[in-house]
């Protein structure tokens, strides 16, 4: 069931975003998986449908370096640093201005449509176009539900893009939100090409020096 400020449906807004040539795609600060998968993935769809795109990072602040091999990730630029007028602005997986900063809000004020698309329940929308569904597992499997709606032939990069998202929101399959509806959507990532131990060990297995000697300290103390 879909929760409010929903105002459209996945149909609509391939619709609308077929008859638009200008997009920018914006995610939450402290971006995760599902965070910069969202934004790649629609990005890369909108691409091959000939769609001019660039994906904002909310703050100037270094990716997870965990993420690096999601393709297009060398791409993002700071909102900050950021002075077009979008046609169409993209919230991923964030729906409060909180949530994104100062510098994407500004960028989202001089945007011509601006639209939302998260899995995170918001009491109030703060885009012309909202859609929000919580029982979604990720994100990313509901923009790979629009990426079918787009006319365009899904890649594997968009599929990786999408996949890595979902086990990083489940934690690799192993959270409560993981039902069904999950699985069928790896089921149909996978077939794309995506390699699932490629991505765990990536995600949850390269870990950088100061991480692991931060959890040694935790450790100690406990």
């Amino acid at each position: 069931m879909l929760a409010l400020p929903t105002n459209i449906d996945l149909a609509r807004i391939a619709q609308l975003f077929r008859g638009m040539d200008d997009f920018v795609l914006c995610g939450h600060v402290n971006p995760d998986g599902d965070c910069i998968g969202s934004q790649l993935a629609l990005s890369h769809a909108l691409r091959a449908a000939g769609k001019r795109t660039t994906c904002l990072l909310a703050h100037d602040a270094p990716v997870d370096p965990t993420l690096g091999f999601l393709p297009g990730i060398g791409e993002m630029v700071p909102a900050a640093g950021f002075s077009g007028k979008p046609g169409a602005f993209i919230l991923c997986d964030v729906s409060t201005a909180d949530r994104i900063g100062e510098d994407a809000c500004a960028v989202l004020a001089r945007s011509t449509y601006s639209f939302t698309i998260d899995h995170h329940l918001a009491d109030t929308a703060m885009t012309h176009y909202a859609y929000i569904d919580p029982g979604a597992a990720s994100t990313t499997t509901i923009i790979w539900e629009l990426v079918k709606r787009l006319e365009v032939k899904p890649t594997h990069e968009m599929a990786l893009c999408a996949y890595t998202g979902l086990v990083t929101d489940t934690g690799n399959f192993m959270f409560q939100n993981t039902g069904p509806a999950a699985f069928e959507a790896a089921a149909e990532l996978v077939a794309f090409g995506v390699d699932p131990s490629e991505v765990a060990s990536a995600v949850f297995q390269s870990r950088s020096l100061a991480a692991l000697r931060l959890e040694g300290a935790l450790l100690s103390h406990i």
